[in-house]
């Protein structure tokens, strides 16, 4: 509920020890349930420069232990109790060892590794999580990969460290933001009707002041009716960007908090040096030293405002005494207390801009600095328990304004005193214009305390009027002026950064405009291949908000080059999830280009069970990689146009691409999702396209591909059915082509078989007779060649009986193409339906036919000539002249007609010698009749 946690947020005003949980790194309005020990609250994640086993392990590999050049840089190295291996730096010289070389060489690996791990993880939290719960998780591998480069000793301002720690915080930011702004959408009603109820309940009871501690605090009371509590916790609950500038805050200073141990000073250091110290113990050494005088330009007196007392005191001697003042030196502090003063200030704001509040004063108090603990909590207000708090806040405040313009203190205290009351321009001051987190940080808390101070303002009154409010308040006025809302914020930190902007859209609540910004960087070259993860993902994440819509075109832009970099660096398993975020019809052809590299069977399995497992089409996807194999640097619609030419150019050797072309087959068959019939399709079409490049070796290869049952299961799929045209239980139109187109193929390749044997059998296989014995031969030579003769008359009557046969055979095959059912071979039954299936379908057909039609009767003719079979060389003069359901006379062409009726008149010409007539019947026999 959108109260529950809005009545969480103001609680540290009035409870002290709710501030000291640090771990949260909830501070300043926003509250904590929990209370953290000082102990718990001091603990850090300190890695250092620290090598895991599996480095040594590489280190060992390489040579670099045991080595003797290695143990001069190496020799330093300690096992801990973790078994894990601490570098520690001794020696000076600047010399790069090769050990030292082959350390960052392995620090670059491991850093590339665990980039790349991310892309899988990325996938899996993706496909597990939904809603805020991912962006949570996609933080969580973020910071996890941040800790695994730590361990691995990488270092520090590596730019893929700062690209993850960068991308770990925009992906908290995404879930802080828009789980407020949900929550207040879902339940605004609900907290306008239970809003004073969960102030009452939730936070602790009504404040009762008694009249003494009211007119004690010089006419300072609190309103019976509307007590200052209760009025930030209804600032919270009602002003969503007061609620969202804390949550920015929250946000900024977890992080901060994390990167505290990689500063160049980090507080630890600071706190150990001044745990138990006296404050300026040297100048107070000095003093001692020397009472009776005291040494010419150190301060005189050490009470907490001495040294600011001192300074005041010189500045205003200056404007009146310029001339003496340039003579005499500066009072200040001993040399190495004005250095510890400048660490321990640092230290302390790093602290706060962490949004550790309570270690802060912590650093203080161990540092004598008691005075400094105390300043730190002015700004809480007073409540039943909260003894701590301000009941003058207001003063303070002015105090504290004045303090941060005061330029007599040091910038890093003008900066605390600033960022505890609001003052922007001190506390942007100790900042780079480059530091875009910390000016965002800075803009926030001055934001909160504008609109908190305003709030508070109408709640209290004053007894007497201060002057010294007049200055501050003004300067305060002019502040909460230059930030009047997120747009004004927002437009004072403009960066052109990546993360800078993701952030800033996040911000001002425009989900919208992140698409188009990150494509504009894709298209300009400025996004790597980690940035490009992180871009695709957000994409996602807000559609699954419901803060995009699913086929956005700026997001399905970045999709495209994701899944195009996840092809061309291997990573198969992870292309089915993203493909099938795309649109629908763009699906098919984006993971039909990963399947189209994959040639390992057992891996093209693998895909299209990661393809059905995301919900993608595998039938229409692996149909489309069968055709863009087939299709690849070969118009296949003008493959039977143009046939001639093909031919006359093609050669009969399959090449390489070929293979492919065949192999890709494989994927419409081993797709169960995807029909026969298709298989069917796809394989009749390669063999068309070979057959017209004069392959026939292809055209068998292709046609080998379709299974034995692919009849059975193609009536069994698509049987049942008219579908347009059919006979009611047989198959649908296009099937019923398709079907016939593949009997007609594989009875065509049978004929060419048929022939091919019978040429083989004619010219190779036919005896060779033996040559006759010379005049006045032995007679054992004359007997041995009868015996030769004989045996070739006997193998010569078997060839010529194989001969007929195959002469036979080939005639039997020619005939059932010649014979084809209506509409003939390779013609469709359904050619509208066929051809709007498969455009170019009826003019390929066209043009085998007439290719091979007529060739191969003119082929077979010549064999029967050559084969002594007159007669069936009429036959075949009948059946192509005869009206057939598939008119074979009119492909003929006319050089074709004119060589076959030359064959005819021979055939003629040999039957009338042997006493027959043209046709082949007998003369006797006829002129009896």
């Amino acid at each position: 509920m959108l109260h529950g946690q809005q009545s969480r947020w103001p609680r540290q005003l009035f409870d002290a020890e709710d501030a000291a949980d640090e771990n949260s790194h909830h501070h300043y309005w926003q509250g904590g349930a929990a209370t953290a020990t000082a102990n718990a609250a001091d603990e850090t994640a300190t890695f250092g420069n620290i090598i895991s086993q599996d480095t040594m392990a590489i280190f060992k590999g390489r040579g670099l232990v045991n080595n003797p050049l290695a143990n001069s840089s190496l020799a330093s190295i300690s096992f801990t109790n973790n078994n894990s291996a601490v570098l520690q730096q001794q020696s000076m010289a600047p010399t790069v060892t090769a050990a030292t070389a082959a350390v960052h060489e392995i620090q670059d690996e491991a850093q590339l590794a665990a980039g790349e791990n991310l892309f899988a993880d990325f996938h899996q939290v993706i496909g597990e999580y939904d809603g805020l719960e991912l962006c949570r998780r996609l933080a969580d591998l973020c910071s996890d990969q941040d800790a695994l480069l730590r361990r691995l000793g990488l270092r520090l301002g590596s730019q893929q460290r700062r690209a993850i720690g960068w991308e770990c915080q925009t992906w908290r930011l995404l879930a802080l933001l828009y789980r407020d702004r949900m929550t207040a959408n879902n339940s605004a009603e609900d907290a306008m009707d239970d809003r004073d109820t969960e102030v009452d309940d939730g936070i602790d009871e009504p404040m009762v002041e008694d009249a003494d501690q009211s007119d004690s605090d010089g006419g300072y009371h609190w309103s019976q009716r509307h007590p200052e509590k209760r009025l930030v916790a209804h600032l919270y609950a009602t002003d969503a960007e007061v609620r969202e500038f804390q949550l920015l805050i929250d946000w900024l200073e977890a992080a901060a908090a994390s990167r505290l141990d990689e500063l160049p000073s980090p507080p630890d250091a600071c706190e150990a040096a001044a745990a138990g110290g006296v404050p300026w113990e040297h100048t107070l050494h000095l003093l001692r030293r020397s009472a009776a005088s005291v040494p010419a330009g150190l301060v005189n007196r050490l009470d907490p405002d001495g040294p600011i007392a001192a300074a005041a005191q010189r500045k205003q001697f200056s404007l009146q005494h310029q001339q003496q003042e340039q003579q005499q030196h500066s009072l200040q502090l001993a040399d190495l207390d004005r250095a510890a003063e400048d660490r321990l200030l640092a230290a302390g704001f790093q602290l706060l801009r962490a949004g550790q509040l309570q270690r802060a004063g912590r650093l203080f108090s161990s540092a004598g600095q008691h005075w400094r603990a105390a300043c730190l909590y002015g700004w809480q207000l007073p409540s039943n328990g909260n003894p701590y708090g301000n009941p003058r806040r207001d003063l303070w405040r002015a105090a504290a304004w004045s303090a941060s313009s005061d330029c007599c203190m040091s910038r890093w205290e003008r900066a605390i005193f600033a960022a505890l009351c609001g003052s922007l321009d001190p506390l942007l001051a100790v900042f780079p214009p480059s530091a875009w987190e910390d000016r965002l940080w800075a803009h926030a808390r001055c934001f909160v305390e504008a609109r908190v101070s305003d709030c508070l303002g109408a709640a209290t009154t004053t007894g007497s009027t201060c002057p010294e409010l007049t200055g501050p308040a003004a300067a305060a006025a002019s502040v909460a002026k230059r930030l009047t809302s997120r747009e004004t914020v927002m437009g004072r930190l403009e960066c052109r950064e990546l993360w800078p902007s993701v952030q800033t859209a996040l911000i001002l609540d425009r989900p919208g405009t992140l698409p188009a910004m990150l494509a504009g960087r894709l298209a300009d070259g400025e996004l790597d291949s980690q940035e490009l993860r992180f871009a695709v993902h957000l994409a996602l994440c807000l559609q699954r908000l419901g803060l995009l819509g699913p086929d956005e075109p700026n997001s399905v832009k970045l999709l495209h080059s994701f899944i195009d970099g996840l092809i061309e660096e291997g990573r198969t398993d992870l292309v089915a999830y993203y493909t099938a975020r795309l649109p629908r019809d763009e699906q098919v052809g984006w993971y039909g280009k990963l399947l189209q590299r994959i040639e390992d069977t057992s891996a093209r399995v693998h895909c299209l069970q990661l393809a059905e497992r995301a919900g993608l089409d595998t039938a229409a996807i692996t149909v489309s990689v069968v055709e863009s194999v087939r299709r690849a640097d070969l118009d296949t619609a003008d493959c039977g146009a143009n046939s001639n030419a093909a031919l006359a150019g093609a050669s009969e050797q399959l090449t390489e691409a070929d293979r492919r072309k065949i192999n890709a087959l494989d994927w419409v068959i081993l797709a169960g999702a995807t029909p026969r019939i298709e298989a069917v399709r796809q394989a009749c079409a390669l063999a068309r396209l070979f057959l017209a490049l004069n392959k026939e070796q292809g055209a068998r290869d292709a046609l080998a591909k379709v299974p034995d049952d692919s009849l059975k299961l193609v009536e069994a799929q698509e049987g049942g059915g008219s579908d347009g045209g059919g006979v009611p239980g047989s198959l649908p139109p296009v099937a019923s082509d398709a079907m016939r187109e593949l009997a007609g193929l594989k009875a065509y390749l049978v004929a060419q078989e048929a022939v091919a044997d019978w040429t083989v059998h004619f010219y190779q296989a036919r005896p060779e007779r033996p040559e006759p014995a010379p005049a006045g031969a032995p007679y054992t030579e004359k007997l041995f060649y009868e015996q030769r003769e004989r045996r070739y008359q006997a193998e010569l009557e078997r060839w010529r009986h194989l001969l007929s046969l195959h002469t036979r055979a080939a005639m039997s095959r020619l005939e059932d193409l010649l014979l084809w059912p209506a509409p003939g071979w390779l013609a469709d039954q359904f050619t509208d339906q066929s051809e709007a299936a498969e455009p170019g379908r009826t003019a390929q057909l066209q043009s085998l036919r007439r290719l091979y039609l007529p060739q191969l009767c003119l082929c077979v003719a010549r064999l029967l000539l050559q084969a002594e079979q007159p007669s069936f060389l009429t036959r075949l003069a009948e059946l192509i002249a005869a009206e057939s359901p598939g008119r074979v006379g009119v492909l003929f062409r006319q050089d074709q007609l004119q060589q076959l009726f030359m064959l005819i008149r021979d055939a003629a010409c040999r039957l009338l010698d042997d006493g027959f007539d043209a046709f082949g019947y007998d003369m006797s026999t006829t002129g009896e009749q």
